[in-house]
Parts: C-alpha cells; sequence; structure tokens
C-alpha cells in the first residue's frame, strides 16, 4: 500500500501534467490568431505573385496593342472584348504579327485581327485574375474555419484538463489520500477521548511525531474542491499530514532548535511521548532520556512522574555524568542481550511471529547542546543503540539546542542520526521546517489538550511492572493441566526454567544439539532448585509414555523424594555414591541405544521425532546431581586394564545418543573438575551449560568464555550473579552460523508442595498397565493410561539378606545367557557367585568362576568381622547351588578370628577345622583328594595368617619341650586355664621368660611346669600333632592348592582382615582371579589393586574385580541373621538400625 508522500506526490504528480498540458494548450491557442495572420499574408503573397505574371502577360499584350496604336495615330482606339473566356495569349504569335506596326497599320485587316486577338488574350488574362483572386479569398476563409475548429478543440482540451484536475482531487486518488491522511491522525491524534479511554484503546503500531505541510499542486481556483475533499486537513493548497512513527521499526529524528523556542520543542516531545504512550498498552513501551542539556527530566513534560516509577518502562533520567554512564552501559547490555534473543531479526519480525511475547520498542531521547561543555554522547554505548536502532525497534530523537549567537552551531554535526528519516530545523523567523526532496516544508508540533486529572496517576499505576516473579504456578502461563499424548508428531521437548528482566518466560529446549546440559552452581546457589524445577516441569507437561526419567544422586539427598511419590515417568530412582552405578548406568545406556540404533535403520528414522507416537520409544533423560564425585572414578578407567574405558563408553553415547532420544543433564558444584571425565569429543557436545553463581572461573568455565567471547557486559553479569539466577548458553542459528548465546535469568522455583500435589494428581488421573515398556513395542493410546516401566529406586544403604534375593537369583541364572556380559556361561562348568547386591540400579551381577578354570579363587580383605563373614555366607549359599549336599565345602578358621569363631552356628554345620592340628590334617586331606579327583570343591578359610601363626606358635612349643622335662603335649588345643590364660597370653609370657640369654635350670623348670599346667586344662582334640617344619610344609602345600585346585575342581575363598594381613600370608596374589574388598585406605587399595579402587568405598560396600574379565562390582553385602553390616541388623524378618555396627 503506498505511503501518504507517494500518494501526495503520485497527486502533485498527476496534478502537474495536467497543468503542463492545459499551459501547453492555453499556449497553443494564443498562438491562432498569429498563424491565421501568417496563413494570410501567405496567401497574399501567392496572389500577388499569381496575379503579376497575368498581369505581366497583360503588359505584353498592351506593348502590342500599343504598338498598333501608335502606328495608327490615334488616341483611343479600342480593343474589341468579349468579356468571355477569351483565348490563352500566343505572345510569340502576337509578336510576329506587330513586329512591323506600319505594315498592321496600313492594313484595317490586319489591325483588326492584331485587336480582335488584343481583346481575346486579354479576356482570358481577366478571367484568369479573377481566379487567382477568387482562390485566395476562398483558402482565408477556410484558414479562417480551420483555426476556428482548432481554437474550439483546444478549449475542450483545457476543459478536460480542468476536469481531470477535479477528477484527481475529488475522486478516488483524492478521496483515499484524505482517508489516509485521516487515518494516520487518527491512530495517532493526542485526543481527550483517546486519553479517557487509554489503555482500554488497545495498542497500535504508530506514533506521531508532529505535522508536515505539503503542497498539493492546485491553482487557488480549486481552494472550495480541496475543501471539500481534505476538509480541515487543508489550509489553502497545503495539507496537514501528521508525520507518525512505526514504533517497532524504529526512527531516527534530528531536532536542531534555538534556545529561545525550547519551551515549544518540550511541549513536541511531550506530545510525541503521550502519543506513543496512547499506542501501545500499559508497559508496552520503553523511553530512555539522556539529557545532556539539563541532567532531568524536562523533555519529559508532565509524564515526569513515570519515571519514579521503579522499573516502569520509562528510564530513571540521570542525574549526572557518572549516573548517565551508568545508565548508558547497563542499556548497551540490556539491548546486546535484546540482540541475541533476536537472533538476527528486526524487533518488527520478531514480535509477529512471537504475538504472546511480544518485546517493546523504545523511544530514545539524546539532548545535547555543542556550545555547552557537559556530557558527551559520543560514546559506543550510544553508538551502539543508534546503530541498531532498525533491528532493536529504537526510536531515536536528537534534540540539539543551538544559540543563534554562537559561531560553534555551523560546526556541529551529529554522530547518532547520520541518515535520519526526519531533521527538523528553523528558519531566522522561528518557524520549524523540515526538506522533503531538497524543498523545505513547514512542520508544525503536535498538540496535547488538556490531560484528565487522573492520567497521569493512572498511567503510573499501570506502568509499574506487572511481574508475576519465579515461582511456578504463580504464572498463569505455567497453570497446571494433566499431561496429554503427542497426536501426529511428537511434542518437541521445551522446559521453562526462569524469567528474563521483563518477567518473560525464558523456556531451553532439549531438541537437536540442545540435547545435553550441564548445571553448575555452588552450595546454596539454587542449583537443586532448578534440577526440582526441571523435574516437574517433565512430569507435568510430557506424558509417561513420551518422557523416561533415570534420576541419579551422588549425594543421596536430593532424589528421595521422587521414590516416595513415584511419578509414572520415573525408570529408576538412584542415590548411591559408588562407581558401580555410573558404570552400570553408562553400560546400561550403550545397550539401549545399540537396540534403538537397529530399529532407526530397520525403520529409516534419522531422529527420535521421526518415530511416530504410535510406537513406545520415550526420551530418555539422565539426569545426574553432584556428576563431579564419580568423574574422577571414571577417569581412573582411561587406560585402565582392569576396567574398559568408561570414558569413552560416555563419549559415544553424548556423540551419537542424541539421535535416539538420550537426553543428558549434568549438574555439580565444581564445572572444572566435573568434566575431567569428559574427553574434549564429550564435551563439545554439551551444548547447553547453565552457570550459576560460584567463583568467577567455575563461571567463565562452564560458560567456555575466553578471550573471543568475553565482553564487559558479561563479566558484569558474571560478576552480579546471585542466588537462583542463572547465566544461560546455548548454541543457535545467527545467519546461518552456530552462535553462543547467554541470557540472564532468575530461576523458576517449583515449591515442593505444589509439585508434590502435582505429581499425586498425575498419579491419581493415570493409571499403569501391563504393556511392554520394551522400545519398539505399540504404545497405548489412552491419555489415562502408560506402560509400566518397573522402577527402580535404590534408595537406602541398607543391605539386602541373601533370601530376598534368592529366587532373582535364580530366574537370573535359569536365563543367565540374555544378560549382557553372560552370553557365554555354562553352568555346567560355572559357578555364578552372589557375593552381594551391586550398588545400582542392575540388582543381579553374580561373580563368574570357571570350575576348572586357573586362578579361579576369591581374596575378601577388609570390613568387619561380621561383613567377612556376610561376604563367606553368600559364597557359600551361591555354592550350594553347585554342591547343594554340601559334600565338597569346607570351612576353615583360626580361633582367633572373630568372623569365625562368633558364627559357629552357621560354619558347625559343615565340614570344618580350627585348630592347626586339625587344619594340618584337613590341608593333607584336601591334597589327596584334589590329586584323587576332579570334583567340585569350595574352602573357606578365616584368617589364613593367623592360622599360621598359630601353628607356628605350635611348632615353637614342640621345639621347646626339646630343651628339658616333659615334652609339651603338642596335639592338644589352646584353652584357658584355670585362671583365665589364653595360649596368647602364655606365648607372650613366656617369651618375655625365656629373653636372649641361656636358660637356668630353675626357669627351665618353671617354663615346663606352666606349659604342663595349660596343657592339662585343656581337653584332648583330634588332628595331627605339629611338629618342626610343618608350617612351612602346610604353607607350601595350600599355595599349590591355591594353584592347581582351581583346574582340578577346588576353589578357595580367603577372607583376611586388611591388607597387612594379606601380605603377611606371603600368598601370591596373582592365584586369586576373583578379589573383593571393604574400604581401605588407598596405600593398601594400591597394594592389593594397583589402584585406588577400595580407597573410594562408602561405608558397607565393598567392591568385587576380575581384572582378567575386565568386570568391577561395587555391591553392599549380604545380611544373615545375628550379624551387623554397616549399623543393619538382620533378625530373621526384618531389617533394622542399631545404631552402630
Amino acid at each position: 500500500m503506498p505511503s501518504i508522500h507517494q500518494r501526495i506526490d503520485s497527486i502533485n504528480a498527476q496534478l502537474a501534467a495536467q497543468k503542463q498540458l492545459i499551459g501547453q494548450l492555453e499556449a497553443e491557442r494564443s498562438a491562432l490568431p498569429g498563424q491565421l495572420s501568417s496563413l494570410m499574408e501567405g496567401e497574399r503573397d501567392r496572389m500577388l505573385r499569381e496575379r503579376r505574371k497575368w498581369e505581366d502577360l497583360r503588359e505584353d499584350v498592351n506593348v502590342c496593342y500599343r504598338r498598333v496604336k501608335d502606328a495608327l495615330h490615334v488616341n483611343n482606339l479600342a480593343i474589341p472584348r468579349s468579356h468571355g473566356s477569351g483565348e490563352r495569349p500566343n505572345l510569340e504569335r502576337l509578336y510576329e504579327m506587330t513586329r512591323d506596326p506600319a505594315a498592321v497599320a496600313q492594313s484595317p485587316s490586319r489591325t483588326d485581327e492584331v485587336l480582335r486577338l488584343c481583346g481575346r488574350y486579354l479576356d482570358y488574362i481577366d478571367v484568369h485574375v479573377r481566379q487567382i483572386e477568387n482562390s485566395g479569398s476562398s483558402r482565408c476563409d477556410q484558414h479562417n474555419r480551420e483555426l476556428d475548429v482548432r481554437r474550439q478543440q483546444i478549449d475542450r482540451r483545457i476543459r478536460e484538463a480542468h476536469a481531470s484536475e477535479d477528477a484527481i482531487l475529488g475522486g478516488p486518488e483524492g478521496t483515499e489520500l484524505a482517508a489516509a491522511l485521516r487515518r494516520a491522525q487518527a491512530e495517532s491524534a493526542v485526543s481527550v477521548a483517546r486519553l479517557n479511554r487509554w489503555p482500554e484503546a488497545g495498542a497500535c503500531a504508530s506514533a506521531l511525531f508532529g505535522y508536515e505541510g505539503p503542497k498539493i499542486n492546485a491553482d487557488r481556483e480549486k481552494a472550495d474542491l480541496l475543501k471539500r475533499t481534505f476538509g480541515n486537513m487543508v489550509s489553502g493548497n497545503k495539507l496537514c499530514l501528521a508525520r507518525n512513527i512505526q514504533l517497532e521499526r524504529g526512527f531516527g529524528a534530528r531536532v536542531e532548535y534555538n534556545v529561545n523556542d525550547e519551551d515549544r520543542v518540550v511541549a513536541g516531545i511531550e506530545a510525541m511521548l503521550l502519543s506513543a504512550l496512547l499506542a501501545r498498552p500499559a508497559r508496552g513501551l520503553r523511553v530512555i532520556t539522556a539529557d545532556g542539556i539539563h541532567y532531568g527530566p524536562t523533555f519529559l513534560g508532565r509524564l515526569e512522574p513515570l519515571a519514579r516509577v521503579r522499573k516502569s518502562g520509562f528510564l530513571r533520567v540521570p542525574a549526572s555524568d557518572d549516573e548517565m554512564r551508568a545508565m548508558l552501559k547497563s542499556q548497551h547490555a540490556h539491548y546486546s542481550g535484546l540482540q541475541t534473543k533476536l537472533a538476527g531479526q528486526t524487533l518488527e519480525q520478531y514480535n509477529a511471529a512471537h504475538p504472546d511475547e511480544a518485546l517493546p520498542p523504545t523511544v530514545l531521547l539524546v539532548a545535547q547542546d555543542p556550545n555547552a561543555f557537559g556530557f558527551s554522547m559520543a560514546g559506543s554505548e550510544l553508538a551502539f543503540l543508534a546503530g541498531n536502532a532498525r533491528s532493536l525497534g529504537i526510536t531515536v530523537v536528537e534534540l540539539v539546542r543551538l544559540d543563534p549567537r554562537s559561531q560553534n552551531q555551523r560546526a556541529f554535526q551529529s554522530t547518532l542520526t547520520t541518515g535520519a528519516d526526519i531533521v527538523v530545523r528553523q528558519t531566522d523567523d522561528g518557524r520549524f521546517y523540515v526538506l522533503h526532496n531538497d524543498k523545505k516544508r513547514r512542520f508544525m508540533w503536535g498538540r496535547v489538550p488538556d490531560l484528565p486529572a487522573d492520567f497521569v496517576s493512572r498511567a503510573c499505576q499501570l506502568a509499574a511492572p506487572q511481574t508475576f516473579g519465579s515461582v511456578y504456578f504463580d504464572r498463569p502461563e505455567l497453570s497446571f493441566t494433566l499431561p496429554t499424548r503427542s497426536v501426529g508428531k511428537r511434542r518437541p521437548i521445551t522446559v521453562p526454567i526462569g524469567i528474563d528482566d521483563d518477567d518473560k518466560l525464558f523456556n531451553c529446549t532439549f531438541e537437536g544439539d540442545n540435547f545435553a546440559a550441564y548445571i553448575m552452581g555452588a552450595a546454596g546457589s539454587g542449583k537443586s532448585s532448578l534440577l526440582h524445577t526441571i523435574i516437574g516441569s517433565l512430569i507435568m507437561n510430557y506424558h509417561p509414555d513420551e518422557v523416561e526419567l533415570w534420576l541419579v544422586d551422588f549425594n543421596k539427598t536430593e532424589f528421595s523424594e521422587y521414590a516416595k511419590l513415584k511419578p509414572p515417568h520415573v525408570r529408576n530412582v538412584l542415590l548411591e555414591e559408588s562407581e558401580q552405578l555410573m558404570f552400570d548406568l553408562i553400560d546400561e545406556l550403550m545397550a539401549r541405544m545399540e537396540r534403538r540404533e537397529s530399529l532407526f535403520e530397520a525403520n529409516g528414522w534419522k531422529n527420535l521425532s521421526d518415530v511416530p507416537p504410535s510406537v513406545f520409544m520415550p526420551a530418555i533423560f539422565v539426569i545426574i546431581d553432584e556428576f563431579a564425585q564419580v568423574s574422577m572414578q571414571l577417569l581412573e578407567t582411561r587406560n585402565s586394564t582392569a576396567l574398559p574405558d568408561y570414558t569413552l563408553k560416555l563419549e559415544s553415547l553424548l556423540r551419537l545418543g542424541r539421535k535416539f532420544g538420550i537426553k543428558f543433564i549434568f549438574s555439580s558444584q565444581s564445572f572444572l573438575s566435573g568434566v575431567r571425565a569428559l574427553t574434549e569429543t564429550a564435551r563439545n557436545q554439551i551444548q547447553l551449560r547453565l552457570a550459576m553463581k560460584n567463583v568467577r572461573d567455575e563461571v567463565e568455565g562452564t560458560l567456555g568464555v575466553d578471550g573471543s567471547n568475553r565482553t564487559d557486559a558479561l563479566m558484569d553479569e558474571i560478576n552480579s550473579l546471585g542466588r537462583f539466577q542463572s547465566i544461560f548458553r546455548q548454541q543457535e542459528k545467527v545467519d546461518g552460523r552456530d552462535t553462543w548465546r547467554y541470557y540472564h535469568v532468575r530461576n523458576l522455583y517449583l515449591e515442593y508442595d505444589a509439585l508434590r500435589k502435582a505429581v499425586l494428581d498425575v498419579n491419581a488421573a493415570l493409571h499403569a498397565e501391563n504393556a511392554s515398556s520394551t522400545d519398539f513395542a505399540q504404545a497405548l493410546t489412552s491419555d489415562n493410561a502408560y506402560a509400566d516401566k518397573h522402577p527402580v529406586f535404590l534408595t537406602s544403604d541398607a543391605p539386602v539378606p541373601y533370601g530376598v534375593m534368592k529366587e532373582r537369583y535364580r530366574k537370573f541364572a535359569g536365563n543367565v545367557r540374555a544378560h549382557a556380559g553372560y552370553e557365554t556361561v555354562d553352568l555346567s562348568r560355572t559357578a555364578l557367585l552372589n557375593l552381594g547386591v551391586p550398588a545400582s540400579f542392575v540388582q543381579v551381577k553374580p561373580a563368574i568362576m570357571d570350575l576348572s578354570g586357573p586362578e579361579e579363587n576369591v581374596l575378601v580383605a577388609g570390613g568387619t568381622d561380621d561383613e567377612r563373614a556376610c561376604m563367606a555366607m553368600s559364597a557359600l549359599r551361591s555354592w550350594f547351588e553347585v554342591d547343594p549336599n554340601h559334600e565338597g565345602i569346607e570351612v576353615w578358621g583360626s580361633g582367633n578370628a572373630r568372623a569365625y569363631a562368633d558364627h559357629m552356628d552357621y560354619w558347625g554345620k559343615l565340614t570344618h577345622a580350627s585348630s592347626p592340628g586339625e587344619i594340618k590334617a584337613r590341608v593333607e586331606s584336601l591334597k589327596d583328594k584334589v590329586l584323587a579327583d576332579k570334583r567340585p570343591r569350595l574352602v573357606i578359610v578365616f584368617g589364613l595368617d593367623a592360622i599360621f601363626d598359630e601353628m607356628g606358635e605350635m611348632e615353637e612349643l614342640a621345639e621347646l619341650s626339646s630343651l628339658g622335662g616333659s615334652a609339651p603335649k603338642a596335639n592338644e588345643p589352646a584353652k584357658s586355664d584355670g585362671g583365665g590364660t589364653d595360649l596368647w597370653s602364655l606365648m607372650q609370657s613366656l617369651d618375655e621368660q625365656i629373653g636372649d640369654g641361656p636358660l637356668d635350670d630353675a626357669t627351665r623348670a618353671s617354663i615346663q611346669s606352666q606349659i604342663d599346667g595349660y596343657n592339662a586344662g585343656v581337653p584332648a582334640r583330634s588332628g595331627a600333632p605339629i611338629a618342626s617344619g610343618d608350617v612351612k610344609r602346610v604353607k607350601s602345600i595350600i599355595g599349590k592348592l591355591l594353584e592347581v585346585g582351581p583346574k582340578r575342581g577346588t576353589h578357595f575363598v580367603v577372607l583376611q582382615p586388611d591388607a597387612y594381613s594379606v601380605k603377611k600370608c606371603g600368598l601370591d596374589q596373582q592365584l586369586f582371579m576373583h578379589k573383593v574388598a571393604f574400604p581401605m585406605s588407598r596405600g593398601d587399595s594400591y597394594d592389593l589393586f594397583g589402584g585406588p579402587v577400595a580407597s573410594n568405598l562408602a561405608a558397607g560396600t565393598a567392591v568385587y574385580t576380575c581384572e582378567r574379565r575386565q568386570v568391577r562390582i561395587v555391591m553392599r553385602p549380604h545380611i544373615y541373621k545375628g550379624m551387623v553390616v554397616n549399623g543393619w541388623r538382620f533378625d530373621g524378618t526384618t531389617t533394622s538400625r542399631t545404631g552402630g555396627a
């Protein structure tokens, strides 16, 4: 649609053409008499020329006549005339006849003939002379008639041209222009009616800047017609054109005025601001005043109170240079953020695409006096605002006060409004004008009627920001509705996470490259609250069959409520601090990804969004709090020989998982330590970054701030981060290129009671069905039904009795090859040892023991006596599946090993031995059995070092008896004597008595008496006597049994109280393929495992390793009746806290 200026130019061009035509026609009409005169003169000249020829001919005839007359000597000689047509003169004949006049005179007949011939010739000439005269007269008449016709034609065309002018002015074009002028005035005029109806009058795009006086190219005679067409919008031939501002498109105006006329300018600016305010609803306009003349709200006029309303659209006016700098700096940061949000669009384009999130346009008033030494307006902040005014929707009005008496005013050159849309200047007599096509047009400021008494107060109330705040359900756009299924195509996943400076909701999308996020914040920053907001939003807005939550908290504090509430979206709530959890998590996700990859390939899908909603394949959200705690454990698997490199597995998940709908949210107090376990490739996949309050290095590291993107504005945002605030980074396309965008937001807060109610409402409205929860299953169709995910809630550190897990173990064994890592297991040749419950959502993960494989022995180190006893019981219970009659099971234990001695109610039912002699006999017997057959056997050994020590002590006693007196009864077991002396006390006493020197007879007799007395108080026990060299032999046999036994079906489970006791045994640790360790020091862990695997364990857990098979499992030992594990006791029915281990 043409603009008003274009309409005026078009009408004026047409009027000019008609006026030019009229002028040409009138000039042509004025030239008609001259043309006639010229034609008449030409006719006369032509007649004279033609007549002269005939008159010359007449004279020739008369010459001949006179010759004859003279020859006759008469005065009157009549020429006979018939006055007829005559005869065409033949002068040669006549000349020949009158050559001799005398002869002619002498002959009357010849005379008569000459005279008759002259008469006929003269008659002929008279006829033609008359014809010439008649023809000339006729042609003159014809010219007169033709010119009269032309004059009439010209008059008609002049009338038509005037009619065309009337048609232009009074016809469609004129009326359309008049209508456009009325619309322009109506939409921007500041009237009492609009003031009274505001803001109910609604928003419009235009505001009044002032009025121009363009001329209509019409004569005074058209004054009545102009008045009829344009009414009061015309005076003479000058129109009153409202010069409106398209607020969202940006505008540039410069006003140069004389200091004596500032009041008129102030009134005009006030009218402009009022018009802009009326054009926008409440808070739909921003007004920034940078007044370097008055340092106050002078140019706001009666609207000055709006600048005192906190956070209104009218910014407070700086009152000093420092305030001016601070204000401009903050606005530079604000509009830099707005530019980021627009992402290459203009404000008008953004608002058209997001009508519900429309951003306000801005009026920027910049006042300066080039003759004064005030604040310089040539700074980069103002240059940025003015340079981006078109895209940011900023109307820049530069007010330049000039003093006519100053010599500097002509030297002023604007640096802000170069190429302004309108430049207003003053003539010497004080009139304002603008230039249009290098022609001056009069300019008039808008006028404001008397404001309604309550207008300013109403405006102040409405200008105060209507904020809904950051509480989730306080915001109307986040009202709770039950989640429904996607229809036709899967809905993209978008989560509200905060609000911006304008109280607008800020959403985070998890689609495309934005599938992984890292949230970093120090303790107390609000990080956990933000996690709950994200989780709650997913639960409330997406159907359980479309979103699946895996919640992992290594600090075991944040996600426990979801285990209690059990929302249908949850697959796992894992509150555990073990590395096992992360390993199993990664392995399970890898398996899920590989299954989905096959399905995608088979169905031609490229991304999860291609999968129809009718197929069950939810987006998996893996949300890990305190990720930094496990980062180092993942890092230790890099270049490990005992475990796969889980950092590479996690990299693969992050690199490939996004297309299959696997999304991650990592959270920790430290980003720099949290990402140590992530390869560079893995880190690059995490595009979404949220940095909360923390030290600067952490914030910059999270956001990826370096020299290429570090700006003062961003640094100010980082330094000013408060609690429950985030700087959000995501990658966006700008002009086809990937660009980092940063947003400072206040985090949304979802109160626990509101979250709990919403989850309970979801639980009440939706019900689980036993539909398949396997990818690619047929999805349910009802919004109120969902596939039961059979969630795992790992929320307690309570150990689980073996009996509780027994049925699961049997089911696992019954389908063992269906489980990852167990595909090749042959139960006829393999034992599955369920030594404990993995500290993970994978609750069954037995150790694989080859019944005839080398080094298939188990070493257990550390833990309490009861914990080691529990581990031994679990090995036995697992072995019962191999040897249900217990024929090949033996339990050996030192009498001083509490794990053995305190639980004889368990071991006493099996073949067991405790005295050195008994154990020696069992060793010898076992050696023979191993040599004889390959039957499966399991030997549980408690405190092998203590057994060797006791054998050594008995061997010393046997040697001591050889010193004299009665030989000690070495085959008698240790027992406390009547005075309560036990073997250890006796040995310590004897060592002190013997000392380093030779014994005298009295001392020797005393020692022998003590030994005899001890032996007399101990009842006889079975077993071979311990003789000199037996310890070495037993050690040698056990070493060989550990080496050869597993190949022949005999396996050992050796349980030692600590790493020192393991080393004290002197056994080759390479003979133990299976190792179990409870928490121990880093040094001990390195001694046993070559790494810190047991030094990072939580209380009540143990780590199982099988380096050859690259297996590591962190587990909690089973608990048995009468035993205490990590402060828990099992009474045969329930497990309860005891308050201590």
